[in-house]
């Protein structure tokens, strides 16, 4: 019976090391090239198994570094295909979106590329070194992934 039971729990750590129980996160990384003028921050996101995902701030070492940049594009890989048309929004600690609209109703099967809105048309946001939070919404599948790449300029 030991034997049994030491054998479900080594499985069961294997299942939980190797991710076979996605965790609701979100990965950021940022990329500068050249003397820093083009400057990439690519968003990693997992859904909570209910398909849901709390809000998250982006890195305030990111936002400082992106101060005096502009966001020129968006691009959103679905990854594990989400529910079609799922939202995602970056605000600002007024809460505006400074995608602009931009984010709404993705493809859950292809990778786009769309430029942010500002007044609802295209343009480009400027990032002023305030907090910025993730936000994703409209997904109902179950620890559903996703990439978001936003490339800035100064």
């Amino acid at each position: 019976m030991k034997k049994i039971l030491g054998v479900i729990t080594l499985c069961l750590g294997l299942l939980w090391t190797t991710g076979a129980f996605a965790v609701e996160g979100l990965t950021q990384s940022l990329r500068c090239y050249g003397t820093g003028a083009v400057c990439v921050l690519t968003l990693s996101w997992t859904a909570a198994s209910n398909g849901t995902f709390t809000s998250r701030a982006i890195t305030a070492s990111y936002v400082t570094t992106l101060e005096n940049h502009f966001m020129y594009l968006i691009e959103t890989d679905p990854g594990t295909a989400p529910t079609a048309a799922y939202d995602i929004v970056l605000n600002n600690a007024r809460g505006l979106d400074i995608l602009g609209g931009a984010g709404m109703n993705k493809s859950a099967t292809v990778t786009e590329r769309v430029f942010p809105m500002v007044n609802g048309g295209n343009g480009f946001p400027p990032v002023a070194g305030e907090t910025l939070t993730l936000g994703i919404s409209g997904n109902s599948t179950d620890t559903a992934t996703g990439v978001i790449k936003l490339w800035f300029t100064k």
